[in-house]
């Protein structure tokens, strides 16, 4: 992961990437990646299992969240600055997890493959 990022990070002090460059990666990233890594984690066969699997994660999912914004709103209550308040609650309940967590995910734990993991 790091590595990516020193290359990431050597890319724009050279001057390889510009803000449009920035902007047009951001916006492939979000349209068209995490899609199409959402689509290829779900490609599975149907069973009842997996159908109550997906209810509990999203359960946890709706239930993680609220207390993020519980925490959130009582972490920063006082802080005067409304648009300054507003960023730090946004950033406690959303974090960026999606673009590096599922290639990490993948590198420690293997890629889904019919219906097992494979290490």
């Amino acid at each position: 992961m790091f590595l990516l990022m020193a290359v990431g990070f050597l890319a724009n002090r050279v001057g390889f990437i510009h803000e449009q460059t920035s902007k047009d990666l951001t916006a492939i990233l979000l349209y068209i990646v995490s899609p199409c890594l959402i689509i290829k984690a779900f490609e599975q066969p149907f069973s009842v299992h997996q159908l109550t699997q997906l209810s509990l994660a999203f359960v946890g999912t709706v239930l993680s969240y609220l207390v993020a914004i519980i925490v959130g709103r009582l972490a920063f209550h006082r802080v005067k600055n409304t648009e300054q308040r507003t960023a730090l609650q946004f950033g406690t309940v959303y974090s960026n997890a999606g673009f590096m967590g599922i290639p990490l995910t993948n590198a420690l734990f293997g890629s889904a493959v019919n219906g097992g993991y494979k290490m």
